[in-house]
């Protein structure tokens, strides 16, 4: 043990030149803070309060011409256990920067906007003691210390290195969080980071030689940039408050002058109840559910009557702050155009109403008999006080007792379970009128009927027979001559495969089907497209490949030569057991087939340790629609020993070719089966004149040689790690290997997105797409094959 600890002593001192060659700023920003804020407060010492009387910085130190303070004070910080903080926090923001723009430019950004955010702020007081502010005045008695200034600035300059969707996400955050605070709390280092991020969001393009490019596929549309601003609007608010609760600060620049009481954990439970309910709500709003607008302005209205009737210069900034919010919510309505959902409202609604009718006469009830044990109740218990309680404020009384406490702290988590529980059927219904594909309203052919027809028509790519599938819905553009079969996961519309429509259509009708998602309040994704989408849409989306498509051409096919040694191995062998191809029409076939066929496919899946994928992925029991294909293998005995399902694949008004669906293969039948059925149906296909077979697509998966033929993005490379760690769980890529004996031309399929902030909510909704019903057991179980070491891929092996 101690032998161990040694070399790894010796091995991080021998990374310390390095370090310091690669980092020498951030290095020497770090030892600065550590060596001379460590020698400070060994010598001086003293409380935080002391230690900033005498080094630190702001209005007293300019005016006294103490500029030395500005330098010093900024590697010392008030107190010892806040260099575990923010030590790493500079190293990481500083060195990330640093690798970026060089050592020179690195310090000019952090000690630049260090410099401008502490010492414009002490010229921006001096300035206003002429006048009768009473913040103003307040504020110039204060002083700071640390680097928290630069370090903001420093981030902000970094902001121009981040993507465009990214970066404009940051930059309206931040800013509104640190506007925010100076509004509410109005310390002195509110206002040195507000403009030590303006700062830095100034010099950030000088800085990295405006090297910033917009790599998001196009503009936003406004519909989701509204949306998204005021939902993070809401969200600061609620953090604004949650941070103003653990450290009050001065009441912002609209205060009365007077230090607030320093922040207690009576008010901190409370502020983070309603961070919770706010995240609930504007995560609604931001995806343009309908009932999500209703709440934000009933929380907008209630905060503002509730700073209305405070006391004056105690909830200027919360009147002020609630009230633009209030004010964008009612000028933006038309950005929730959905009715309300009757049902759920039918359903919720006089629930909720109850529970706020409870709430009120209990809380007034339980105020009044505490009221000997409140702080704030010596008048009784005021109409305004009981609504600062339901938006979770303390409503101005203060527990004597621990009781009084408890009592309190009780009701006001009870309130919080009752309205989220309520809420959340209510703000994230499904049935809302309106969002319901056009195929349903405009009076032709039910959607599905509408859609099979289109797909016999123009075709749908070697997947287009999944759009008949009854978990996929069915969207046709204005015009009515391209359509897009989808599914809603989570809040995204997975769009599978390409459009189907004339190609020349399919840039126009994608921007359609986006407009109309966002409208609707999903995100849109187009899931397994082919590289005719991307040539057709252009740079309109981002894309990234997520598997190939394995296609057999049949015009030429024949078994020979040595790469096929092993189809004509099982097709030899399966004649000398007496195994024969029968293609069965499900419908009519023979019962004792059709209990084979059900007896092979209950036995593969009970026989897998791992939850069985759904989405593209379909079951035996979708090829009794009378089109799709069921080929199985039978013996002599009847026995049914594999079954395969295959879908057509239409072109120009005929079918020109068959998708493999399903494979299933009794367990302790004929080993070969699969390369068997599988041969057999395409010599069976080639007889009837089709064009091609297609393996399907093996996702998470290249063939082998395959990954430096096509430069890869940091998300295709992620993709192609996350193959690599499910592949002891589902086989992916042994999958593909397995395809590649049947000799296919394989071909690239991609997930089209619009943004890039939308990645991370696609791939929960595909990851839930695939495994819709997963259980805790079925989880551990992944998990356990999952873990290092775990070589065999369990799929594969099922298959």
């Amino acid at each position: 043990m101690t032998t161990a600890i040694g070399s790894r002593s010796v091995a991080a001192l021998r990374a310390v030149p390095g370090l310091v060659r690669t980092l020498p700023f951030t290095t020497a920003m770090v030892l600065a803070m550590l060596l001379v804020g460590g020698l400070i407060h060994v010598v001086i010492g003293g409380s935080p309060d002391e230690l900033g009387a005498r080094i630190g910085y702001g209005l007293s130190a300019l005016q006294d011409g103490q500029f030395w303070k500005f330098g010093v004070g900024a590697v010392v910080l008030p107190d010892a256990t806040m260099y575990l903080v923010m030590c790493p926090l500079v190293a990481v923001a500083v060195g990330y920067y640093e690798r970026q723009v060089g050592a020179a430019r690195s310090a000019v950004a952090l000690l630049g906007t260090h410099l401008i955010g502490t010492v414009g702020v002490a010229f921006a007081l001096a300035g206003a003691g002429q006048l009768s502010w009473p913040w103003a005045q307040l504020v110039a008695g204060q002083t700071d210390l640390g680097m928290s200034a630069g370090t903001i600035g420093l981030l902000g300059a970094a902001t121009c290195l981040m993507s465009a969707p990214i970066r404009r996400r940051v930059r309206w955050v931040v800013s509104a969080y640190l506007l925010v605070m100076v509004l509410r709390s109005g310390l002195l280092w509110d206002a040195e980071h507000l403009v030590g991020w303006t700062a830095g969001l100034l010099a950030g393009p000088v800085l990295a030689g405006r090297r910033s490019a917009d790599v998001s596929a196009g503009r936003i549309p406004r519909i989701k940039r509204v949306r998204t601003a005021i939902a993070w609007a809401m969200v600061v608010l609620a953090v604004s408050r949650l941070v103003t609760a653990i450290y009050p600060g001065n009441g912002g620049i609209f205060g009365n002058g007077l230090t607030a009481d320093t922040g207690h954990l009576g008010a901190l439970a409370p502020a983070l109840i309603f961070v919770g309910v706010v995240l609930v709500v504007a995560n609604a709003l931001r995806r343009g559910l309908p009932l999500a607008w209703w709440a934000a302005l009933a929380v907008a209205a209630l905060a503002v009557t509730r700073a209305a009737v405070a006391h004056p210069g105690h909830a200027s900034a919360d009147l002020l702050l609630w009230g633009l919010l209030l004010a964008a919510l009612v000028a933006t309505r038309g950005y929730w155009p959905w009715r309300l959902p009757t049902g759920a409202l039918r359903r919720a609604l006089p629930r909720l109403l109850i529970a706020v009718g409870v709430f009120i006469a209990g809380s007034s009830m339980v105020l009044w008999v505490l009221r000997s044990q409140l702080a704030g109740a010596d008048e009784g218990v005021r109409a305004h006080q009981v609504v600062a309680r339901a938006l979770f404020q303390d409503g101005g009384f203060a527990a004597h007792t621990r009781t009084a406490h408890t009592i309190l702290l009780l009701t006001t988590w009870a309130w919080a379970i009752a309205l989220i529980f309520l809420l959340v059927p209510l703000l994230y219904a499904a049935d809302v009128p309106g969002r319901l594909d056009r195929g349903r309203r405009d009076g032709r052919l039910p959607a599905r009927d509408r859609m099979i027809a289109m797909i016999r028509r123009n075709g749908g790519g070697n997947l287009g027979w999944q759009r008949s599938w009854p978990a996929f819905r069915g969207w046709f553009c204005a015009a009515g001559d391209v359509a897009v079969g989808y599914r809603v996961v989570s809040g995204v519309a997975i769009a599978i495969g390409d459009p189907v429509g004339p190609r020349h259509r399919w840039k126009a009708a994608a921007a359609e089907f986006q407009r109309f998602c966002l409208r609707s309040g999903w995100t849109p994704a187009w899931y397994s497209v082919t590289d005719k989408f991307l040539a057709a849409t252009g740079n309109a989306w981002q894309h990234t490949q997520i598997g190939e498509d394995a296609v057999i051409e049949l015009t030429e096919l024949a078994f020979t030569g040595k790469s096929w040694q092993d189809v004509r191995t099982a097709r030899n062998r399966a004649e000398r057991e007496g195994i024969r191809f029968q293609v069965v029409d499900q419908a009519t076939a023979d019962p004792n087939v059709l209990a084979g066929i059900d007896e092979v496919s209950r036995a593969w899946a009970d026989g897998k340790p791992l939850p069985e994928m759904g989405f593209t992925l379909g079951t035996v029991e979708l090829a009794r629609d009378g089109v799709m294909r069921t080929h199985v293998a039978v013996g002599d005995d009847g026995v049914v020993h594999g079954v395969t399902t295959w879908m057509p694949v239409h072109d120009g008004g005929r079918v020109v070719g068959w998708t493999l669906d399903v494979m299933r293969r009794r367990t302790d039948g004929f080993r070969p089966v699969m390369e068997f059925l599988i041969a057999e149906s395409a010599l069976a296909f080639q007889r009837e004149g089709y064009d091609f077979v297609s393996l399907s697509v093996a996702p998470l998966a290249r063939p082998v040689g395959d990954s430096g033929s096509v430069p890869m993005d940091r998300l295709a490379r992620g993709l192609d790690r996350m193959g690599e760690m499910l592949e002891p769980a589902y086989g992916f890529r042994s999958l593909l290997a397995y395809k590649t004996k049947f000799h296919p031309r394989f071909e690239p399929v991609h997930l089209a997105y619009g943004f890039q902030a939308d990645l991370a909510e696609i791939a929960v909704a595909i990851g839930r797409a695939y495994l819709p019903n997963l259980s805790a057991g079925q989880a551990l179980a992944v998990a356990k094959v999952l873990r290092p070491g775990r070589r065999e891929p369990l799929a594969a092996a099922a298959a």
